[in-house]
């Protein structure tokens, strides 16, 4: 191999190396953006959870004043569902509850939806993510869910 690179002209044996030091590099590019796309979901994902956290306090504290005797069972998850309600997040995100069944508790944007079983709803490409959902909160351990919605005041699902 070395012998048929040395009995090229040098013009072409330049251009050769040339085109592989732009090759290493465009490699090297497409590496580095696949890397910073995983870093940034990953950055995503440890966002939402710290947010997930602050909702569950607002569930968290209205079940301890149930607990103490303050607020009935029916007074404390209605305020809880106004208090999630109103809750928005990075540019309108928004909470919802749902059940284990899964059935739709509390939906901000689709009030339509509450009192739904929400177990046939799929997303553009099939899955069922209210049940995708739940099977990872049986699960036991945290986790999330990627799905396709129409976020509010778009039509397209994202």
């Amino acid at each position: 191999m070395l012998n048929l690179l040395r009995a090229l002209p040098l013009r072409t044996r330049l251009h050769l190396m040339s085109a592989s030091m732009l090759v290493g590099l465009i490699a090297l590019g497409a590496y580095s953006v696949f890397e910073l796309r995983l870093h940034m979901l990953e950055e995503k994902r440890l966002a939402l959870a710290s947010v997930v956290d602050t909702a569950m306090g607002v569930l968290e504290h209205q079940h301890a004043l149930q607990t103490a005797g303050k607020l009935t069972q029916d007074e404390a998850q209605n305020q809880a569902k106004d208090l999630v309600r109103s809750l928005r997040y990075a540019d309108g995100e928004y909470f919802w509850i749902n059940d284990m069944t899964p059935r739709m508790i509390m939906h901000p944007i689709k009030p339509e939806l509450e009192g739904t079983d929400l177990s046939g709803i799929k997303d553009p490409v099939g899955k069922a993510l209210f049940v995708a959902m739940v099977d990872v909160v049986k699960s036991g351990s945290q986790g999330s869910v990627d799905y396709l919605w129409s976020r509010p005041g778009k039509d397209a699902p994202v």
